[in-house]
């Protein structure tokens, strides 16, 4: 695991001073290699100590070996340059190998079993999640699944306040942080409402209110630019669920009908203008 993903699944528990030092490694990691501890504690404006704690949660045994994996990641970009294809490329690309390595297959199966126990899946999602909320309702209801997404916080509450231990809910929020996700969660386990969280970080509240946690990349953690869709890391493993969803033959069927459905009443619809 390279060092920006250890920077995302431990910056929770990073201290506001050490949190200074994570930053700068995100924004400044290429000038890190010129510098000794000294100078980026200048820099940083905190004591040497912290940055010696810093490494040692990331999992270094001191500075030096933070700063070896720092220099890592310049020789594994070594050759990578061109146009905003290239950056674009290269940026999907390493936010998929970064899933990769903190998703498995054998969670996203406890997802399924959690699924198909469901009587209802309600998803929620607020912003650019409230989006994928929206893509992963339409990927489940052609499956079959009674689903509903909401966007809205009052309408996730009411629709928590009514839920019972045989529905789902299910709950989008990269960075784990949004308070009206974490309100709606508590209200869903008032009512022994079972949730799985999909979040960038084990150590957020979203995460920790969830019975179940499923990792995705942070956006913010692989590339300094925010000109990225920080929804790719989710869309990336719904792909995957669904494949693994589709797997199940009623699923299947299911799924094809609505294909043909769609494709007799837009060729009907066609040929009638």
């Amino acid at each position: 695991m390279n060092i920006l993903l250890r920077i995302q699944q431990n910056y929770n528990s990073l201290t506001k001073k050490e949190r200074y030092v994570a930053d700068y490694i995100l924004k400044e990691r290429a000038n890190i290699k010129n510098i000794n501890i000294s100078i980026l504690a200048r820099e940083t404006q905190v004591s040497v100590g912290t940055i010696t704690k810093v490494a040692k949660k990331l999992g270094y045994g001191n500075f030096v070996e933070m700063k070896l994996a720092i220099a890592k990641l310049d020789n594994e970009n070594q050759g990578k340059h061109g146009g905003k294809f290239k950056d674009v490329y290269e940026f999907y690309s390493e936010t998929i190998d970064r899933s990769n390595e903190i998703i498995k297959q054998s969670t996203l199966e406890k997802v399924i079993e959690r699924i198909n126990q469901a009587r209802t899946i309600h998803i929620y999602g607020i912003g650019s999640s409230g989006l994928t909320a929206m893509e992963l309702q339409y990927r489940l209801a052609r499956l079959g699944y009674q689903v509903q997404a909401d966007k809205e916080y009052h309408q996730m509450i009411i629709n928590s306040s009514v839920l019972s231990k045989q529905d789902l809910v299910i709950v989008l929020s990269i960075s784990g942080e949004t308070k009206e996700i974490v309100e709606a969660m508590k209200v869903a386990k008032i009512r022994n409402c079972h949730t799985i969280a999909f979040t960038g970080s084990s150590d957020s509240p979203v995460a920790k209110e969830a019975d179940f946690h499923v990792p995705v990349v942070n956006a913010e953690f692989v590339k300094e630019e925010r000109f990225i869709n920080n929804q790719f890391s989710v869309l990336y493993v719904i792909d995957i669920l669904f494949m693994l969803l589709l797997e199940d033959e009623e699923r299947y069927e299911n799924y094809s009908r609505t294909i043909r459905h769609i494709v007799e009443r837009t060729h009907v619809n066609a040929y009638r203008e």
